[in-house]
């Protein structure tokens, strides 16, 4: 009798169990007002996690229940285009402003061409994202806006031109005088004519910036090349070195005094003075406005050879004041506020 109880009741334990393991057709009607009434679905067990059934429903969705996605644009007035078409009267534009140079600086000439050709890829841009379905503005009485999703967005990340990435990527890169004639000889047009500090100068409209190249020039007692100054520097430029000792002794105190002179000649014998800054006239950004930016051109004598390499000043600032300008433009395209930062929701959930 008692194997009879338990066989029966280990008979019933084994037929619920297979009751609940076994799959079962259900109808679920949809809880939304989409209209698409009730849905069949196969329920198949597997473990006892609860599930989501709205990726399910949205199989069946005529349209999508909200707009969602980053739509990633290439230049502004494409931002503005997309914005403008999507926009709501909470809608909002965060600028990432963070912007960094490559870490690993070219330490030859041949790095620095192998490293222009991803250049782009090594530098950390600012970027620019309007989010769409922002939350709503707090009303006039204190209460709350309605909360929004902040799923649906443009975004732009600033490319950097052309010139902009030749220039910075051999910036303060040691090159012989072939290396500097050929790198010259192919951003020729960069080059911008020098300041000439008088009435007709063609910076003197910009009074900020002619005085900015006045103390430069005073301060590094620099001369200002043109760009076939340059050019002539970079072609034919042969430099002699000449050094000489002078040892003086004074008997009657021990005292010695050692001076050690060198000199540099050009090709003719003559005392060689180089026009040591110039300038450049080229877009941080890509079809930016162009900066005109000042460089200042070193040598020195490495065994009997000439070493050149250039300095571009204050890039920071003139990247700074181009990405200013880009969110004033910005403002204009889309009358929406643009905040430096980014928003506080994630882009999907």
């Amino acid at each position: 009798m008692s194997d009879q109880t338990n066989t029966s009741d280990t008979k019933a334990l084994a037929d619920t169990i297979k009751d609940l393991h076994t799959p079962q057709i259900i109808t679920v009607t949809d809880p939304s007002s989409s209209g698409m009434g009730a849905i069949p679905f196969a329920v198949v067990p597997k473990g006892m996690a609860a599930q989501s059934l709205k990726p399910y429903f949205d199989e069946y969705r005529y349209i999508p229940e909200r707009k969602t996605g980053t739509a990633k644009v290439q230049d502004l007035d494409s931002f503005g285009l997309h914005v403008n078409r999507y926009k709501t009267p909470s809608s909002i534009i965060f600028c990432k402003r963070t912007w960094a140079a490559p870490k690993n600086q070219p330490r030859t000439y041949a790095d620095a061409v192998a490293a222009l050709a991803h250049a782009s890829d090594l530098w950390t841009m600012p970027t620019l994202t309007a989010v769409l379905d922002y939350h709503e503005q707090n009303g006039k009485d204190g209460g709350p806006g309605t909360p929004q999703w902040g799923q649906h967005r443009t975004a732009y990340t600033f490319p950097l031109s052309p010139q902009f990435l030749a220039w910075t990527t051999f910036n303060a890169v040691p090159l012989g005088q072939s290396d500097l004639a050929q790198f010259f000889e192919e951003r020729a047009l960069d080059v911008a004519p020098p300041p000439t500090f008088t009435a007709d100068d063609p910076y003197a409209q910009n009074a900020d910036f002619a005085a900015l190249l006045q103390r430069t020039t005073q301060l590094l007692k620099g001369s200002w090349a043109s760009p076939m100054d340059v050019m002539d520097m970079s072609r034919t430029m042969r430099i002699h070195e000449s050094s000489t000792v002078e040892n003086s002794a004074r008997l009657s105190s021990g005292q010695q005094n050692i001076v050690y002179q060198t000199e540099h000649t050009d090709g003719q014998g003559q005392k060689f003075v180089p026009k040591d800054l110039f300038l450049i006239d080229i877009p941080i950004f890509l079809d930016g406005t162009p900066y005109t930016l000042p460089v200042r051109l070193r040598y020195r004598i490495d065994r009997n050879k000439v070493v050149w390499t250039y300095e571009i000043f204050r890039l920071d600032l003139c990247i700074n004041h181009a990405l200013n300008a880009a969110c004033d433009t910005v403002r204009g395209l889309t009358d929406l506020p643009v905040i430096s930062g980014h928003p506080e929701m994630p882009g999907k959930l």
